[in-house]
């Protein structure tokens, strides 16, 4: 039995958060928030408003939303058109064994939908999803946050919700305050998260893990795992560009950190 099935066998939570912390650490998976702004940001705006941009956010130093909706856009679009290369899973160090028992094709697709929903945070308004450098440890308060978003962009059941009515609390009543005195809040994005990791998990159960020959499956076909193809990642990424744009910190407030005090006092 392998790695992976052996892990899913037990607990397929387990088996999606190793299979999610393991590939944010290949190459080019975790995006680097201040870089990524100054790039995106600097090809509109002067030098020193991208500074501010940068640390505060784009919309609380006064970013136009239609220049922060097109670059979501070209952001989206570039992802869907690299989305057939097969570099993250070429690129996995090698110390990453866990990665080499799933299929390369959900590999890939997890890869690109984790790129583009950090992309699309951090033009909406959100802090970096990493408390050291990017290519740092994944920890529980990343990977809840993460996941979440994975939710969204994913359509799982009440993913929406659980983010929007999280960030409106927090935004009223502040982060700890609203953690402490709400537990439907605390109990529901606990739910939501290991509800979405026990779908990952279980998926990469029944797509054959283990098979030698899923392993190299090209690309060529856009037959992605679930079902899912290429010609569904951008729906899902426009599906959580249109709810981060809804969200308190895409207008100007602080960025909630939803799942600091919550997924991960869960542990």
């Amino acid at each position: 039995m392998g790695l992976a099935r052996s892990l899913v066998a037990k607990d397929p939570i387990h088996l999606a958060e190793t299979f999610l912390r393991t590939l944010m650490k290949a190459p080019g998976v975790a995006i680097d928030r201040d870089e990524f702004l100054k790039t995106e940001l600097g090809k509109y705006y002067a030098p020193d408003v991208v500074r501010r941009m940068v640390t505060s956010t784009p919309s609380v130093a006064g970013a136009d939303p239609r220049i922060i909706d097109a670059i979501a856009r070209k952001a989206i679009n570039r992802e869907v058109n690299r989305a057939s290369a097969m570099s993250f899973v070429a690129g996995v160090p090698g110390g990453l064994a866990m990665l080499g028992t799933v299929p390369a094709d959900i590999t890939q697709y997890y890869a690109h939908v984790l790129r583009i929903e950090q992309k699309l945070a951090y033009l909406y308004g959100w802090k970096s999803f990493f408390n050291g450098p990017s290519d740092g440890p994944v920890d529980d308060e990343t990977l809840g946050r993460l996941v979440l978003l994975l939710g969204v962009a994913t359509g799982v059941a009440n993913a929406n919700k659980v983010v929007a009515e999280s960030a409106a609390v927090v935004v009223e009543k502040g982060l700890q305050q609203a953690l402490q005195a709400n537990v439907a809040t605390r109990n529901a994005l606990e739910s939501v998260v290991e509800s979405i990791l026990r779908q990952i998990g279980m998926e990469l159960s029944r797509r054959g893990l283990g098979d030698s020959a899923a392993k190299v499956v090209p690309l060529l076909s856009g037959v992605v795992s679930g079902g899912l193809t290429y010609a569904t990642f951008k729906p899902c990424a426009r599906r959580l560009q249109n709810h981060l744009r809804t969200l308190p910190q895409a207008r100007g407030y602080v960025e909630p950190l939803l799942t600091t005090a919550s997924y991960g006092a869960f542990r």
